[in-house]
């Protein structure tokens, strides 16, 4: 804003009334409001604030929403060059179609055959996904990615029984002892992993796990 006169040393003098517009200005500004809104306030004896405030709103959360879905995108991305080792944009695609885009009609069918409501709620609030930013998914993503990592890995192995307890314990604070749904998911992840809304892991890596399992004394068996 241009003020309305300048001080002998070379700097801006406002009049009470211009330094009043100034805050207005900063409010409206903080608002989300662009430059011709702006102008449009200033110039507009009957603006209609409640509409205009209602709009912007929602234009706001609109933005949220873009930017959450390209948070989430991010993720998946970030977290699958992490598990394959590489940027794989075929498997990227695929689980993106899937998350994004694909009907989920014939996957709910096949779903509620296999669980029963409550185990799909449960499911559907417990069980991680790579695009979610916490540290359960975390913890499964780095497990995987270091077994994934290691070329000769041996389910007899030490560092293998490490993998399977840390395994364990993950899952523990997952399914907190519903064995049986824990191993139902495990099966479904193996024999038919499209139905599960989750990133598929390589089948490879699933037995590998399985049978460092097996390796541990006195370990319940997945």
């Amino acid at each position: 804003m241009t003020p309305s006169s300048w001080s002998e040393g070379g700097h801006r003098v406002y009049t009470e009334d211009e330094i009043e517009k100034l805050y207005k200005i900063r409010l409206l500004k903080a608002l989300g409001l662009n430059l011709k809104q702006v102008k449009l306030i200033f110039e507009e004896s009957t603006l209609e604030w409640e509409d205009l405030l209602q709009q912007q709103l929602e234009e706001i959360e609109n933005k949220m929403k873009t930017y959450k879905l390209m948070q989430e995108i991010i993720l998946v991305v970030q977290r699958s060059i992490k598990l394959e080792g590489k940027m794989d944009w075929d498997h990227l695609f695929r689980y993106l179609h899937l998350l994004y885009e694909a009907k989920p009609d014939a996957r709910q069918v096949g779903l509620i055959n296999l669980f029963t409501e409550e185990e799909l709620d449960f499911l559907e609030k417990n069980l991680p996904r790579i695009q979610d930013n916490d540290s359960r998914t975390q913890e499964f993503i780095e497990l995987f990615a270091e077994i994934k990592a290691d070329e000769n890995r041996d389910p007899a192995s030490e560092k293998a029984r490490a993998w399977a307890k840390r395994f364990l314990r993950a899952s523990d604070r997952i399914f907190a002892g519903r064995e049986e749904l824990r191993e139902k998911l495990w099966r479904i992840q193996k024999e038919a992993p499209e139905l599960i809304m989750h990133y598929p892991v390589d089948s490879k890596l699933l037995d590998f796990i399985e049978e460092a399992i097996k390796q541990l004394p006195k370990e319940r068996e997945l």
